[in-house]
């Protein structure tokens, strides 16, 4: 699969979740941003595995200490991620 390809599978599925979505109501669109804030949090520990693995090949780059600190999670950052999608 070509990345144009790809590109135009997401373009059509956003395109139909935008469809799908207009049609829902403002309950179930709050019921899902719940579910995804929850899971978000209830994802912490493999959220911080996978990071941790995007941290040591940032370092096997040499990418800045700022860099670094941008792109680490922590528990705070992924509650703050979950609150933006309550909010």
């Amino acid at each position: 699969m070509t990345t144009q390809n790809i590109i135009q599978q997401l373009g059509q599925r956003a395109r139909a979740a935008a469809f799908t979505l207009s049609q829902a109501k403002d309950a179930q669109i709050d019921a899902v941003l719940d579910n995804l804030a929850a899971s978000i949090v209830a994802g912490t520990d493999v959220l911080m595995n996978a990071n941790l693995k995007d941290i040591d090949a940032a370092v096997d780059k040499n990418l800045s200490a700022a860099m670094l600190d941008r792109m680490t999670l922590t528990d705070a950052r992924i509650n703050a991620m979950a609150d933006s999608v309550r909010a």
